[in-house]
């Protein structure tokens, strides 16, 4: 996708963002804002991901450490066509799968998170997993879109400082003996 088209996806999330926290008076909007342009040329500009099926092995991943940024998920999601406006006006609202921090009700999250320091543990343990699972069972994924050994990658978007700032980086040090390749935090 060209820059002019993800120009024009970053406004309607800001617009989205914006419509959705309003109304509940919760959400960090702002938060949300300081990571849209980064989300929106990953999601529609790099990322590989099947849409209409989130647990498919060879879809990329992305272990959303700002979890209370979740209306940015949800918008980003929503431009993509999988989450309506409809749904998006139950942000925050109970019983809703569109909660202040994403968590498996909602299909497309990998991980329940915040601002925690969690993200790179989880996702550092979720790359070592796949790595060794996808390694044992590679000949059963011969499907056009299944895991490609070649390309592991570990990606955790982390725009805002972690109160648990430290834990972070004894985290970090999982990922260079086991050296993750692609991998980006």
């Amino acid at each position: 996708m060209d820059t002019p088209a993800l120009v024009k996806i970053a406004a309607r999330l800001r617009y989205l963002i914006l419509k959705t926290t309003d109304p509940v008076k919760s959400g960090h909007p702002t938060t949300c804002f300081s990571a849209i342009e980064l989300m929106t040329t990953l999601f529609f500009r790099y990322l590989k991901y099947d849409l209409d099926n989130p647990q498919n092995p060879g879809n990329d991943r992305v272990i959303f450490s700002k979890g209370h940024a979740s209306a940015l998920l949800y918008s980003l999601l929503s431009v993509a066509g999988k989450v309506s406006p409809d749904e998006l006006s139950t942000y925050r609202h109970f019983q809703s799968p569109l909660e202040g921090h994403p968590t498996f009700r909602f299909p497309f999250a990998e991980a329940a998170t915040g601002s925690l320091g969690q993200g790179l543990s989880i996702a550092a343990g979720e790359a070592w997993a796949i790595r060794g699972k996808f390694k044992t069972q590679s000949s059963n994924l011969k499907t056009e879109n299944s895991y490609n050994e070649n390309t592991e990658e570990l990606l955790e978007i982390k725009t805002d400082p972690d109160p648990v700032i430290h834990k972070s980086s004894y985290d970090a040090t999982i990922v260079v003996p086991f050296r993750f390749p692609g991998c980006f935090v």
